[in-house]
């Protein structure tokens, strides 16, 4: 595994380091091998990035967009991460519709729903290994829907239904560790105070908090900060 940490002057430069590793990813993963699979996360600095990837010339037609979690909620509702892509990203893309790969949040369980978005995942990579997935830290150091003491933290299935999330919504739909650290790149993205002690107990203390058990053995794994959420390093 490859690692580096990466810390910018603000939010918004961090977002734009981003949006750049997108891009650079993009480009290689097309040119090499004909489509680029990528994971989005939700949440204020993502959606930064989203906002400017929507200005960017990309070969969308070859990009196929997944999500690292969502919240059982409609996909129309505010705090939807589908929700939060498409105002920010995709409507603004010439993006195939068949090319965006939401999680499915209506008309079935979220255990069939999980199911689901498994297989689809692995309709792209046999292997269930995606090219990049871009991630959010909470304050507590969860990342997607993996929150700690979670019993999911030890699954075997690539992707979990959460019924006891210590956010609302309880229920939610999430890759696991097992899936993230199948991929080849993971960029963690964050910024602010709020998430200062969480990054110090990561980075500097090593703590096992679920954010901090997602290292890709086979992958590289970057750290994109602002000057505040790195303030204890």
């Amino acid at each position: 595994m490859f690692k580096e940490i990466r810390i910018l002057e603000s939010d918004e430069s961090a977002a734009v380091e981003a949006a750049k590793m997108f891009e650079e990813y993009a480009n290689y993963f097309v040119e090499n091998l004909g489509q680029f699979n990528v994971a989005l996360a939700g949440g204020g600095t993502p959606k930064q990035m989203h906002q400017h990837l929507s200005k960017y010339n990309l070969d969308w037609a070859k990009i196929h967009i997944l999500f690292s979690d969502e919240r059982y909620v409609p996909p129309t509702a505010s705090n939807s991460n589908f929700f939060l892509a498409y105002d920010s990203l995709l409507k603004n893309i010439d993006i195939p519709n068949q090319n965006i790969h939401p999680i499915q949040s209506l008309g079935i369980s979220a255990q069939e729903s999980a199911f689901l978005y498994e297989k689809t995942i692995a309709r792209l990579n046999k292997n269930l290994e995606l090219d990049a997935i871009f991630l959010g830290i909470g304050p507590d150091g969860h990342t997607a829907s993996i929150f700690p003491n979670s019993q999911v933290i030890n699954s075997d299935y690539y992707i979990e239904a959460i019924h006891d999330s210590p956010k609302l919504p309880k229920t939610r739909i999430s890759f696991t560790l097992k899936l993230l650290n199948n991929a080849r790149n993971i960029v963690f993205l964050a910024s602010g105070e709020s998430k200062a002690k969480a990054v110090e107990d990561i980075l500097k203390k090593d703590l096992a908090l679920p954010a901090n058990l997602v290292r890709p053995p086979d992958g590289n794994l970057f750290w994109l900060l602002d000057k505040h959420a790195a303030k204890y390093l």
